[in-house]
C-alpha cells in the first residue's frame, strides 16, 4: 500500500509538472509571437527606411514622401525647361544687343 501511495504521488507530481511545463510553453509561445510581430513591424520600417534613404516612417508617410518626391522631380524638370528656354532669350538679346554695338561703333568710326 505504501508503495502505491508512492505511486500515486509521483505521477501526480509528474502529472503537476507536465501541466506546469505546458502552461509554461505556452506563456513562451504568446511571448515569441508577440516578438514576432515587434520584429515584423521593425522589419518593415527597416524596408520604408532603406527606401526613403535613411529615415523610418511609417508606410502611408513613406508614400507621401515618393508622392512628393515625383511632384518636386516634375517640378524640377518644368524649371528646367524654362531656365532653358529662358537662357536661349537672354543668349538671343546679347546677341542682338552686341550686334546693335558694333554697327553704332561703326557709325560712330
Amino acid at each position: 500500500m505504501d508503495q502505491q501511495l508512492q505511486e500515486l504521488h509521483t505521477r501526480i507530481e509528474n502529472i503537476s509538472k507536465q501541466k506546469q511545463f505546458e502552461a509554461d510553453q505556452t506563456a513562451v509561445q504568446a511571448v515569441q509571437m508577440e516578438m514576432l510581430t515587434v520584429l515584423r513591424n521593425i522589419r518593415s520600417a527597416m524596408v520604408a527606411s532603406s527606401a526613403d534613404g535613411g529615415t523610418i516612417t511609417s508606410a502611408a508617410e513613406s508614400e507621401a514622401h515618393k508622392k512628393q518626391v515625383e511632384s518636386l522631380e516634375q517640378e524640377n524638370e518644368r524649371l528646367k525647361l524654362v531656365n532653358a528656354k529662358q537662357r536661349y532669350r537672354i543668349d538671343h538679346l546679347i546677341q542682338g544687343m552686341l550686334e546693335l554695338q558694333r554697327k553704332l561703333e561703326e557709325q560712330n568710326n
